[in-house]
Order: C-alpha cells, then structure tokens, then sequence
C-alpha cells in the first residue's frame, strides 16, 4: 500500500491515512487532513479513487507538530470501480476581502460555505508576505469536527460489492487507432491498452475523458486531410468540426493544460498532442494553436521522375539519405553507368562503403582512404580516379619544427625512449616497454645498471638530485607523474620537503627540454618519426555539411517555420556523416528543432527506427510541445515521471517496443532507470580484462617474470577493472526489472549532455584541477554504457549530444566527449585513457594562484 502511494504520488499528514482508505471496502468513509497549500493535489490524488464529499479548513493549532501549516479535512467515500467523480469538485479558486481591505485567494468551496471554515478568521505577517489563516474559537477539534460532520449525507456506505478483480471475459481487443498504454471508452467504461488487450481501469470521469478522446479524434482528422491533400472543402470542415470540439470541451471542462486533464490522461501517449491544441500568450495565459486557423502539415508528394542526373542524385539523398543509383536510375530512366559517368567527381565508388558523395568521400581519415584506394586500383583500374582525386586532398605534411614532442608520448617508440635514456645517463642499458592497453612506461634498470647509476653523477646531480635519482624522475615524467619527497616526522607521519621536492621538479623540466632538442638532432629518426606523427595525427580533413537539398516532409511549412542554414547542416551531417555527432550550438542557435528535424529524417529515410531523445526535468514537456509543434502529425512518447516507477517501467518497456515512434522522449533523471543489463555490462568490462589478460601472458611469453613492474602493472590495471565492475553489478542488482536493450531504440540524443560529464577515468595523474572525482557518477557511467551499445548496434553513427557548453572547467572535458562519441577513433590513435590523451593534445602546468580563501595566501595549482 505504501509503495502504491509513493507511485501515486500521495502525501498526507499521516500515511496511515492513506493505508486506512486503501483498506476501505467499496463505499466505505474515511476521514484524510492535507496540507491548505496542498489541498489541489490532494483533491486530484483522490480523484482516481474516491468521492470526496465535504472539507472543513481548521484551525492550525489543532495540529501542534506542524507550526505555521494550513490544514484541510476531507471525508471521502471510496467509488466503485468504474464510477464517475460524483462528490464536489473543488477545483477553483476564488478571491475573498478581508475586513482589512485586503484580498485572498481560497478554494471556491469555502467562499460559497463559510460556516465549514471551523475558527475565525485573520490575517498573519510572515517573513515575506500577508497570509490568510484561521485561528481557534475554542473549540476542540473533536468538538469541531462532531458539529461539521453531522451533515453528511446519509446512507453514503452501502454494502460491500463483489471484488473488481480483471475477469477474462471483460478483456476485449484494442480498435486500431488505440496505442500501446491509450486509453478508449468501451460499453461506457473505461478501459486501457495493455499489450493487446483493452483492460478496465479505475480512474477519471468517463464523460471527462470522453471529451478529451473525442478532441484527439477532431485533431488527428485535421491531420488526415492536410497531409492527404483532402480538397479544400474537406479540410475547413475538419478545422470547423475541430473548433466546435475544442469550444465545447473548453466550456465544460477548461484547457487540455489544466492539471485536472492533465491528470485524466495520464499514461496516454496521446496527451502531448492535446496538450500542443494551446499555446502561451504574452499576457500568461493561453489560446489556441495554429492548427485552428491554418494549415500546419504539408502533404507529402514523393518524387516519381527527374530529368536529369544531377536531380536524380538530389531526390535520392533526400529520400534515402545516400547514393542509390538503382533508385536514381528508375527516377530519370538513365542507365546507372551513364548516371555515374554523368556524375563523374561529384561521386565515387568507395571500396569499402560503395556509392558515395564526393564531399563524404574526399573527408575524414583521408591517407587511411588513399592507402585503401591505391590497393583497389591495383586490383581495378576504375579506382585511378579516387587516387588522383584524393591525392589532392592530402593534408599538408608538418615538419618537425611544427610538432611538440613530449617525453611520455605514445606514438614515440619505446627504442627511441631507450636510447634517450642511455643519452642521459652514459649509454647504461635498461629496459623500456610501453603498455598500450594502460599507457603506463615500465622502465627496468638490470642490477649491474643500477649499481653504475648508483655511483653516477648524471644520476644523482646533472639530472636528479641526491634525494631522488634522475632515473626515477624520468620514469614519472614518461607517466606523468610530479615528483614529491616527503620527510617522516613520526610512524605515522610524514610532511613534504618543499626545498627538496622543488629541486627534483626542476630537474624534471630540464629532463624534459633535453629530450625536445634531443629527439630531432639526428636526420633519420626525425623523419621517420615525422611521417609516423603525420600519418597518424595529421590525417584528417573536415566536411562540410550542406543541407539544403532536404525538403524536410512532415514539418510545418517555411511560412511557419524554417530551419536556418547551420540547422539543416547539422541534420544532414546527422542523417549522412556515418559518424556520432556532437552539435556544439550555442543557446537561442536552434538545437531543439536541429534535433527534431533530424529524428524524423533519420526516421522518413528509414535509417533509424525508434530515436530517443533524453532531455532535462524541467524541459520534458516543452518538449513534446515543441516537437509537435514543428511536425504536428508526429507520432511521439513523452514518458512521464510514473511511468519509471518500479511498478510501471514494465509496461513504459511495452509502450515503447511495441510502439510505432517516430521519437521517445525521457527526462534525464528518468533515463537512468532503464539500465543496461548485467550481461551486456558485464561484457564490456570483460572485453577491456581480457585484453588485459592477454597482454600479461604476452609479457610471460617474452620472458618477463611474474613479479616484473610490466606484468605487476598489468595485474594491478586488472584488479581495478573488476573492482569497478563488482560497484556497478551491485548497484544495477537493486533495480533491474527492464533493460534498455528491450526497449528497440536504435538512436540517442542527448539534450544538455554536459549533465554526464562527470564520467569515470583511470589517471597516474595526482591532484591535476578539474579532472573531478576518478571514479565519477553512476549516472554519467549509464550514458557510457548506453553511448557503448548503440556504438555497437549501428556502428558508431547512433549518438547525438548536443549542448552549448561542452566544456566548461577545463580542457579535459573534451576527453570525456570523445569517450563518449569517438572511442573507435580514439583506439584507433592508439589512445586508451586520459594520460595518453593528455601527453598528446595536453601539458601539466604547475603555478602559483590566489587560494580559495581569499586573503594573502597562496597555492601551488597544477592543471
């Protein structure tokens, strides 16, 4: 009982009171007090169960334990299963003058019977304003309460009925126009779709949803014949029929805004579409949506013929997104050999994706795409064409004076870090290798070596100090690691040696400008690790996305609204780029609309299926409004708050599977609470051990001993990774009723994404500023985990974030992105955590800066 109050969203001032009316046989009585300020919920949260017969506002001093509060009883009577609301409403407000002049607004009910006002009447000062209150006139409440209540009706509580358990014989199968969750009116009862079943249900007046149903029906007729192209006459009798729906609901019932409609809807996916009927006035309040005056859906009319081969290309990228030359050719008649001849440079044949624009092609990882055109053309001379053409794409070669080489960096090979080593300290000969899997530097110093460093001044003067070799200084500095010496003051405590710790730093950025001058002293290990650094890092080309070939079926028209050049860019860099996005806009730029638009290309060109777009709280709403604002005849799910109780998520998961979507639209704080399963956690943490495990046993094999620092590391990197695994089992093992793989979505957006920025990181870095907590948020952990699936799934192309902050406290954040949205890029660079990243884009800067306190003191800030 106390679970299905919590879902329900009950408050009272004891919950046994609840517990009692849940309790109560059909017609029983029970008395409930609720807050004065929050008597309209309390009035909606009976609604759906009982008839609520009678309040009386008493005095707040009859209720000690919650000074300065205002309370209502109420008498409430549970219905019958399937009854109407037959008590009195109470749903209004009314204003009252005070003796003193003043004005009050208080429920209606009160101004039309003052005598159920048990006190006097008063007014109090507050801290902020003039409150309206009722004060003892010495009566108990007991007494109070006996004189109020005699005049209750009588005879309210009859016997007790039969129980209303679901009989198999009242399941009836849903009409066709009832979706998953709808709710539909059936022999004057009301029923709701489970699954494909209409099953009755307590709840709202019947003649209440009955308008509401009878207003969607109006509606989606106004969108038949608009997006039909119905003659003329048919869509103004639409629109009239529309009008005299809305005017007669309006009358009887107020907005489909009103909280009491919103509340008998609930759980209906055909709400925000209601709701989108009224728009907000510059005055606060609300009128009616263009759909009442206008037309708002264009109707859609599929291209049959072209011309000419440059509109056959145009009407198949709008229609399917890409380079379909079989739909090309039955549009224009014209032999696919001649459309590619005719097409010639504006298309290429790429050998591993087939038919492709040219700015698609000539873009992105081009020395990767030349490398793999040069093999094609050897094979086929067709391909000479892609040769020549990407040729000339070719980013410009850096030469050594344009690249920062830092001593850690991963692409330098681990002979050239040996030898700067035996540069430093006279040709001693250790053993360097580099983890690629934890971007860690082992360097092993052989006994007979360690005891030469020992006896050697570069060691412990030139490039180290006598507290703390060379050596080791350039083991941190290849891992990023500061050096700090400590002094022991007792067992138990030790305090840094800043003179000391100093001196070893210092050391350290002499160590690191010897090995920028260093590394390209010599002519072939400068271009050789030039054209390494050039063919991994210097390989890239940017696109530029245009989409102004796109028609954009389904959205309002230009007239009404219409997508600025950057927006449909940004669409068709979603729709075409075959790559995660990340729409950097800045408010007031358009996102909102940039991201409906493009799950519904995404959606009208058949490449996705079922997009879902997770938004924050308080925009949840707005959301749906504004996406059936610009597509009015959008088929969405806005999944409220309920449905993500424990009880619900069960039958949200069938909504949304089940359903024809073209958008599902879920609150941040929701989201999380369809996780990944354990399986598909398990199995990306497991896939990261194995490597692991794998490089340990490669270690072995080349006759590495167990205790070595190389596979000591690698254990260490392994323990971790199970250690974070077992955290998240345990967390997701407490609410695991519905996974997000159940759900069929196939595409995520991320309004706002910088909300899972705090997203966890494995770093040898110590006390760097705005790094945040290693460990992160469970929260920015789901998104990872679901940005991982859909990666897999559609192959890196189904994530969209969107924010206009992506960084906002330090450039490291830029890092978490990638994670997110680049992993295979980010692999494939060789960059697996945040050290390698950060050797690489990055640099440790230590400064002094004004302490947080404020005042004349100072801290030493690395960042």
């Amino acid at each position: 009982i106390e679970r299905r109050m919590a879902s329900a969203g009950m408050d009272f001032v004891e919950p046994d009171q609840m517990v009692q009316f849940y309790r109560k046989r059909q017609r029983g009585v029970v008395k409930g007090t609720t807050e004065w300020l929050g008597l309209q919920d309390s009035i909606d949260q009976f609604r759906d169960t009982g008839a609520t017969w009678d309040m009386f506002n008493t005095d707040t001093g009859f209720f000690p334990t919650r000074v300065g509060g205002k309370f209502t009883t109420k008498t409430t009577r549970k219905k019958i299963p399937g009854e109407e609301f037959a008590g009195k409403q109470f749903l209004e407000t009314a204003e009252v003058r005070h003796r003193t002049g003043e004005r009050f607004n208080i429920n209606e009910y009160f101004k039309a019977n003052r005598k159920k006002m048990l006190g006097r009447v008063t007014v109090e000062s507050s801290m902020y304003d003039r409150t309206f209150v009722l004060k003892s006139d010495g009566r108990s409440i007991e007494q109070a309460l006996t004189e109020a209540i005699a005049d209750l009706p009588e005879n309210i509580i009859s016997e007790p009925l039969k129980s209303e358990a679901i009989q198999a014989d009242k399941i009836v199968p849903p009409a066709d126009h009832v979706k998953e969750g709808g709710l539909d009116i059936i022999d004057g009862a009301l029923h709701r779709r489970v699954s494909d079943n209409m099953v009755p249900v307590d709840g709202p007046s019947v003649e209440r949803v009955r308008g509401l149903l009878d207003l969607r029906n109006a509606v989606r007729e106004v969108q038949r014949t608009q997006l039909t192209d119905a003659p003329e006459k048919d869509i103004l009798s639409a629109r009239k029929s529309l009008n005299k729906t809305y005017d007669k609901f309006l009358k009887k019932w107020g907005n489909t805004n009103d909280r009491s409609n919103a509340s008998a809807m609930r759980g209906d996916p055909d709400y925000p579409l209601l709701k989108a009927l009224e728009r907000d006035t510059e005055a606060g309040g609300l009128e009616k949506a263009d759909i009442f005056t206008k037309r708002v859906i264009s109707p859609i009319k599929p291209v049959l013929s072209v011309e000419t081969a440059n509109d056959a290309l145009l009407a198949s990228l709008n229609e399917r997104g890409t380079v379909d030359l079989a739909k090309m050719e039955q549009l224009s008649g014209i032999p696919q050999d001649e459309l590619v001849e005719q097409l010639k440079g504006q298309i290429f044949q790429d050998p591993e994706d087939g038919w492709v624009q040219a700015d698609t092609y000539l873009s992105g990882n081009v020395r990767k795409k030349l490398e793999a055109a040069q093999g094609a053309a050897e094979a086929d001379p067709a391909f000479k064409d892609n040769v020549t053409a990407l040729e000339k794409v070719q980013p410009v070669d850096l030469e050594a004076g344009d690249i920062e080489v830092r001593l850690g960096v991963p692409w330098v090979p681990k002979e050239d870090v040996q030898a700067f080593i035996a540069h430093l300290f006279d040709d001693v000969e250790v053993d360097v290798n580099y983890l690629d899997i934890t971007s860690d530097w082992i360097v092993e110093v052989p006994a007979q070596a360690s005891f030469a460093l020992d006896e050697m001044v570069a060691n412990t003067q030139k490039w180290g100090t006598n507290r703390y070799p060379g050596i080791n200084i350039v083991r941190d500095t290849l891992n990023a690691k500061t050096p700090t010496i400590r002094d022991r003051v007792d067992s138990k405590t030790t305090v840094v040696n800043e003179k000391a710790t100093q001196a070893a730093r210092d050391k350290q950025n002499k160590i690191r400008e010897e090995f920028k001058k260093w590394i390209f002293d010599d002519k072939d290990r400068r271009e050789r690790l030039v054209r390494v650094y050039n063919d991994t890092y210097n390989n890239y080309r940017p696109q530029v996305f245009d989409g102004s070939h796109l028609k954009f079926e389904g959205k309002v028209p230009d007239k009404d609204f219409k997508l600025r050049p950057h927006q449909a860019g940004a669409v068709w860099r979603i729709v075409s780029s075959g790559r995660n996005t990340l729409l950097d806009h800045v408010v007031g730029s358009g996102k909102t609309a940039t991201i409906i638009t493009a799950a519904m290309e995404l959606r009208r060109m058949g490449i996705r299926k079922k997009p879902m777009i997770a938004v924050p709280n308080h925009l949840l709403e707005q959301w749906g409004a504004d996406f059936l604002a610009l597509y009015p005849g959008a088929n969405i799910l806005v999944a409220g708050e309920k449905d993500f109780a424990p009880e619900n998520r069960k039958l949200f998961a069938s909504k949304v599977a089940t359903g024809n979507w073209d958008a599902v639209i879920v609150a941040h704080s929701s989201f999380e609470f369809i996780p990944m399963s354990l399986e598909f956690t398990r199995e990306m943490f497991e896939s990261q051990v194995q490597a692991l495990e794998r490089a340990i046993a490669d270690a072995v094999e080349s006759g590495q001993q167990r205790r070595s620092p190389t596979v000591k590391q690698l254990e260490k990197s392994k323990l971790r990774l199970q250690a974070r695994l077992k955290k998240v089992e345990n967390k997701m093992k407490k609410d695991a009723t519905v996974t997000f793989e159940e759900l069929g979505v196939d595409h995520l957006f991320v309004d706002e994404s910088q909300a899972f920025k705090n997203l966890f990181y494995f770093s040898k870095r110590t006390r760097v500023a705005g790094l945040g907590n290693p460990d992160g948020s469970f929260r920015a952990f789901d998104m990872f985990a679901k940005t991982r699936y859909m990666d897999k799934i559609t192959g890196g192309t189904g994530v969209t974030f969107a924010t206009g902050t992506p960084i906002t406290n330090t450039i490291g954040e830029m890092f978490t992105i990638q994670r997110y949205l680049q992993t295979n890029v980010l692999e494939e660079a060789g960059i697996h955590n945040f050290d390698a990243w950060a050797s690489l884009f990055g640099d440790d800067v230590t400064r002094i800066e004004l302490a947080i306190a404020g005042g004349n003191k100072f801290t030493s800030k690395t960042r």
